[in-house]
């Protein structure tokens, strides 16, 4: 931490939870925290809870057995990461990765499809900081949550995922002003078009929809819906590098003087100024000439 790297010595004992640390950022951030000396505990749902014990120490990404959604999940994992920590070790920071998205117009959302949407990317971090917040205030460190570019922009039908970004940017600012005097910094990372998987998650989402659509719905969507899916199509191949989000997590988690937002991406970047100056009905003709719609 302060700003130092793991070559001076300066996170030894020092351990990181990221949660949702599948393939893609999270896999990313946990692997440049650990090329930077911090223990990196890796929450995945898909983590059998009692796994082989792994060897834990600097450099060391542990797998976590982590669901957001699940309190005693949540709870289980404290106690892990407790029970782990090498003597003397402490946790310095949370990466409050874990998402999902749903895609759709607001006219035909499944109501349950939208409280998952809510579930995961607010609550959850909401609900992992609460559990990890004791352990933090002890060791000074830091919170970092991931928001994201469409947390400012929000697209045709990926209102639930920009909303649920949205939601969680304020919820960060919140919690950067609360927890700042109890000595925990708090950052937002704000990525733009980075190639994940979470493009063909949309695509996947957008099919699903068409598919249990009513013939008026999609006499009235699916071509919009369509023109998305192309358009994603496109974006899927281009875009930053995860380790490029990996770069501006470990800055915030390691850096003496943090930023408050990390926009990431050239896209993100314009976005940002951008849009402190463009009239919505200037922004709204661009977004449909993008997406093909005009």
């Amino acid at each position: 931490m302060s700003g130092s790297t793991a070559g001076e010595g300066s996170v030894s004992g020092a351990a990181v939870v990221v949660t949702g640390a599948s393939p893609g950022i999270g896999a990313a951030c946990a692997r440049e925290l650990a090329r930077a000396g911090y223990t990196v505990f890796a929450g995945r749902r898909d983590v059998p809870a009692a796994g082989a014990a792994t060897p834990t120490g600097p450099g060391a990404v542990v797998p976590l057995a982590l669901d957001v959604t699940d309190d005693e999940s949540v709870a289980l994992a404290l106690e892990t990461v407790e029970r782990r920590l090498a003597p003397g070790g402490r946790l310095v920071g949370l990466v409050n990765n874990a998402g999902t998205v749903v895609i759709g117009p607001a006219e035909l959302l499944s109501m349950q499809d939208l409280r998952e949407q809510y579930e995961v990317n607010v609550v959850g971090a909401v609900r992992a900081s609460q559990a990890f917040l004791p352990a933090l205030r002890r060791s000074g460190g830091r919170v970092v949550n991931m928001g994201s570019l469409t947390g400012r922009v929000s697209f045709p039908f990926a209102g639930p995922y920009s909303s649920s970004k949205a939601a969680l940017a304020a919820m960060t600012h919140a919690m950067r002003r609360e927890l700042a005097p109890l000595g925990v910094r708090v950052a937002l990372v704000e990525p733009g078009n980075v190639r994940t998987g979470i493009w063909d998650k949309h695509i996947r989402s957008v099919e699903a929809l068409l598919e249990r659509s009513q013939p008026e719905a999609r006499r009235l969507y699916e071509r919009a819906l369509r023109a998305d899916v192309e358009m994603v199509r496109g974006l899927r191949t281009g875009g930053a590098d995860p380790q490029s989000v990996a770069r501006a997590v470990l800055h915030a988690v390691d850096s003496e003087n943090p930023r408050s937002r990390y926009p990431v991406g050239l896209d993100a970047r314009i976005f940002s100024v951008l849009l402190r100056f463009v009239p919505s009905s200037v922004s709204d003709r661009l977004v449909a000439r993008f997406m093909g719609l005009r």
